[in-house]
């Protein structure tokens, strides 16, 4: 199942997990590194591999403080070669590629998952909702 794909000009599932990491994880290192390039190559021969990696995700982006975020978002850089200028730019960076590129491999994963029969559901998919009521 790990190597199918949705369609035969598309990556398989552990690109999209792969990615799914790559743009939220590597892209924080990307603004600390200015250098911005495609997933690196993981070695993932089994689902289990794809949990284990979502999990270190997961707990990585636990570990990444506001007050450091806001200092990646507001040192201006140079991200492959393209100047950067504080707040709006690195912000549009993120906002108009990283994160439409996380949800895009994070729809295609979820898409293959309900093609093989994996019981979720939307709800799962879009996590709890958060509401201020007041």
């Amino acid at each position: 199942f790990i190597h199918e794909a949705l369609c035969e000009d598309m990556l398989p599932f552990t690109f999209q997990i792969r990615s799914m990491n790559h743009h939220s994880v590597n892209m924080l290192t990307s603004l600390e590194t200015g250098q911005a390039g495609p997933p690196p190559e993981l070695q993932i021969t089994d689902y289990k591999g794809c949990e284990e990696l979502l999990h270190k995700t997961i707990e990585t982006l636990k570990a990444v403080t506001p007050e450091q975020l806001d200092t990646l978002v507001k040192k201006p850089r140079p991200v492959n070669g393209i100047f950067i200028s504080p707040i709006e730019n690195v912000t549009s960076f993120l906002t108009s590629f990283s994160l439409p590129n996380f949800y895009f491999h994070t729809t295609t994963a979820y898409n293959l998952l309900r093609q093989k029969g994996v019981p979720i559901g939307k709800r799962d998919y879009l996590g709890a909702v958060e509401l201020n009521l007041g």
